[in-house]
This record gives structure tokens, sequence and C-alpha cells, in this order.
């Protein structure tokens, strides 16, 4: 039977599922090979990742803080010792989520695409160095890298909403228009200019893009464009590792409304 490589999201999945075992793996177990067993039984089928794959990703959750080796002595002092490889709380967590988790990073990213299929290149390249340095425990720069995701997707929606008004907008508009295209300008004049003319100019779109806009929409951007100022300047901010967590799970849905308004502009 013909065998393929699974996708890193599948194995990486795999492996934290066969770690949640409370009683940890014990490191025999992964020299011998049983550990490369357990994780192809919950792969799919006609799949057989590489065994170093494996192995090197058990160090890439002991690095995101996700795994740990528990080491036990000889309680009557001989030099016998066995070791555990067990999950961490956020390990845990991870493990037993089911929904979108940055404790997760593949699989969190595998399914912010998925959800958001139209989001740009740009956009993702930004989502992407969030989620890797939410990885590697560096809170700032997610903060940073999460608030410049979100303010490359508003600016592309804001584009096309341009457009949509027209070549005579109203009062409204015509601000709006010339803050967008004043390269002189800051995001937060230009986000202020946009919520003036979508309120004045909505009328027309549809209720399922502009219901609970205050809070989906307009409400994330601005929490996020203030933790990225904050971790992006020499402020001496503490940024919650809490906090940046949370903000990336707002991400999906707070993208799948910028793009689902910028694709109504372009109609």
């Amino acid at each position: 039977m013909e065998t393929t490589q699974p996708t890193p999201v599948e194995w990486h999945a795999a492996l934290l599922k066969v770690l949640s075992n409370p009683n940890g793996v014990l490191l025999s177990r992964i020299t011998y090979g049983s550990l490369y067993s357990d994780v192809v039984a919950r792969l799919p089928a006609g799949t057989r990742p590489d065994p170093r794959a494996i192995h090197a990703g058990i160090w890439i959750l002991v690095r995101q803080g996700l795994a740990y080796l528990d080491f036990v002595g000889d309680a009557s002092g001989g030099y016998r010792f066995d070791a555990y490889l067990r999950l961490t709380a956020a390990g845990e967590a991870a493990a037993n989520e089911e929904n979108e988790s940055p404790d997760n990073p593949d699989i969190f990213f595998d399914r912010l695409q998925r959800k958001v299929p139209d989001a740009s290149d740009l956009v993702l390249q930004y989502a992407r160095e969030a989620i890797t340095a939410y990885r590697n425990m560096c809170d700032l720069a997610t903060a940073v890298m999460t608030g410049v995701a979100s303010e490359a997707a508003f600016l592309e929606m804001a584009r096309a909403f341009d457009k949509w008004l027209g070549s005579s907008p109203d009062s409204a508009g015509q601000r709006f228009r010339k803050v967008l295209n004043d390269p002189r300008t800051q995001i937060k004049p230009i986000f202020d200019a946009f919520r003036v003319a979508f309120e004045t100019n909505n009328n027309t779109i549809p209720h399922r893009l502009k219901d609970g806009i205050e809070t989906d929409f307009l409400a994330v951007f601005t929490l996020l464009r203030i933790y990225r100022n904050d971790a992006g300047h020499p402020t001496a901010a503490v940024i919650d590792r809490e906090d940046v967590s949370n903000h990336l799970r707002m991400l999906p849905r707070y993208l799948q409304r910028l793009y689902a308004l910028k694709g109504f502009f372009e109609q």
C-alpha cells in the first residue's frame, strides 16, 4: 500500500493527543519507537511520517512550553532513574481544545486560511509572523504583528469602500477619500473618517454585513491597534500572554467580517 507524508498539522495534532496521557510517556518508549507507532495510529489511513520529524516535533513542543521532561530518580539513592515526557497545562489545553487555539499554531493558521480564503498574501504573512512569535513566547512581537495584520486587512477593505462610493461621494465620503489617499495620514484618522463615511452611506449595505459591526469590527480594530502601539514603542509596557492569545483568537472572525465587506464593495 502506497503511503504519503502527513501534513505538519496532522502529525502535530496526533502527537499532542498521544502525549495527553495523564501518566506521560516513558522516555524509553520514545527511544524504541513505541511513541511513533502510537502517533501513526492516530493519523489518516495511508499516511506515515518520517520518524525524525516526530522526534523533532517533540523538541518543538518543549520549546513552545507545551511539553517537558519529568525525571524520576531512585528513592533508595541508587543511580537508576526514569524520565517521562509530559504535557504542561498549556499543552493539555492545546491537546483537548477542538476549536482554534494559537497553542496549536499550525492547526490555527490552517483553519484561519480556510475561514478567510480571500485574505491577501500580505495579511497572511503578518498573521503567520504573529503566530510564529506566539509559538516562541515573544508576546510583544505577537501584539505588534497581530496589529499589523489587522491594519493591512482594514486598508484593503477601505480602498474597496472608496471605489464603491464612486466619483462623487458626500462630504463624509470626500473627507474619507482625502485622508485615505494622503500618504502622511496615520491609521487612526483613516479609521475615524471611515467610520463616519460608513455610517452615512450604509443604507444599501446588507444587514448581515453591518449588523453588530461596532463590536465585531470597530471595537476589535481599536483594541488591536492600542496593543500594537503599546508593544511597538519603548514604553516598558507589559503585555500579558493571555491577552495576546485572546487577540489571536479574535483574528479569524474579525478578518472574515472585513473581507465580507470588501467582497461586497468589489461586486
